[in-house]
């Protein structure tokens, strides 16, 4: 398979004094010699696992043939400086930047050396990062010394906060149908809460449970490829990974002497600030003065106007109880003159009665002085 993709890579201890503005977000790679941090750089950035190494005269450094962060298969790291490569993530994702740092703990014994040199390339090239991937070898369940080591001088180095951006990646974890069957059941969930409980018993400041990825960097290699369990779980880890790193926001690299520095920067500003500082309270103060005297008279104006109003309303009040009294007279009086109606309508209803009864009479009077005539 041959990989043709858009990446640049730099050796970081050869680079110009020349800025370099590197597409973010930045991950960085941690681990110890032999555990495959550069083979899972390579294919991050849309290589193969591996490579062979060759000597560029013309350069004075290796160079890596037909991928980027050189493998190799010894005790001696082959990342010998901290490396970038810029491209797209898994070549076809969104453009970023992947930092390889050196494997600690070889057989060499250059670690004094290769920690001073990465120091200075995350500080001054690098500048910040989103994400660190702790890296360590799948197959083990062992929180050796070295990865303890290298813990230690990154904390020492760049503070405590640094923990917050980091995950845990778990290579050599092979998704082949075979393998997912000999780990058996949960075997993600259990190595996982195994390396979270060995940082947490060395390190006891530490108290968060990382994330954990399984990216199997081989996966992406000869007949793996064919394999779709293998590209399943490749794709589901490397999203998980990226969906992580866009939730980190950028991580500082600071020392001690540059946080120490700020800080004596910080008191000098504040010195020369407490003369203006007093001045801005001083003329702050002044203000609220004005502002408060200003509102009590607003105040009292305001209780003048609510006595004046409480009176007129008292006055209106007492208008109309005064109006009620009168209108339950002028409505007694109706009912009076409404009951002396009622009696005497009722009273010429009789009169109406007693003078037909007296015409019913009469009318039957002169009937009977007729007849007799």
């Amino acid at each position: 398979m041959v990989f043709i993709l858009p990446v640049f890579v730099l050796f970081i201890t050869q680079l110009c004094m020349a800025e370099v503005t590197l597409p973010e977000p930045h991950i960085v790679m941690l681990g110890a010699t032999g555990v495959g941090k550069s083979s899972l750089g390579n294919v991050l950035v849309g290589g193969p696992p591996e490579c062979e190494e060759i000597e560029d005269p013309s350069e004075m450094v290796t160079q890596p043939l037909n991928c980027w962060f050189g493998v190799c298969h010894s005790a001696t790291s082959c990342t010998k400086g901290t490396q970038y490569a810029t491209g797209l993530f898994v070549g076809n994702g969104d453009s970023f930047t992947i930092i390889d740092t050196p494997g600690f703990g070889d057989s060499a014994g250059d670690d004094n050396i290769l920690i001073t040199q990465m120091v200075d390339s995350l500080k001054n090239q690098i500048k910040t990062a989103n994400i660190f991937v702790l890296t360590m070898n799948g197959q083990s369940e062992r929180f050796d010394t070295l990865i303890q080591q290298m813990l230690r001088e990154v904390e020492a180095l760049f503070g405590t906060q640094f923990w917050d951006h980091v995950i845990l990646e778990a290579t050599h974890w092979s998704w082949d149908e075979d393998d997912v069957a000999d780990r058996g059941d949960d075997a993600e969930v259990k190595w996982c809460a195994s390396m979270n409980k060995e940082i947490q018993t060395h390190f006891l400041h530490v108290s968060q449970n990382f994330t954990c990825v399984f990216i199997d960097s081989w996966a992406r290699k000869g007949n793996h490829v064919n394999d779709p369990d293998e590209q399943a779980a490749f794709k589901r880890e490397t999203a998980k990974l990226w969906q992580l790193t866009e939730g980190f926001g950028p991580f500082e690299f600071k020392t001690l002497e540059d946080i120490l520095a700020d800080l004596f920067e910080c008191r000098d500003e504040r010195d020369c600030l407490d003369g203006i500082i007093e001045n801005e309270l001083a003329d702050l103060k002044t203000f609220t003065n004005e502002q408060t005297a200003a509102l009590w008279t607003h105040v009292n104006t305001d209780d003048n106007l609510l006595e004046e109003h409480s009176g007129r309303l008292n006055v209106i009040e007492t208008k109309d109880t005064d109006q009620d009294s009168r209108l339950d007279a002028i409505e007694t009086k109706d009912t009076d003159q409404d009951s002396r109606l009622d009696a005497i309508e009722t009273k010429d209803t009789d009169q109406d009665s007693r003078l037909r009864s007296l015409e019913t009479k009469n009318t039957r009077y002169k009937i009977t002085r007729l007849r007799r005539h």
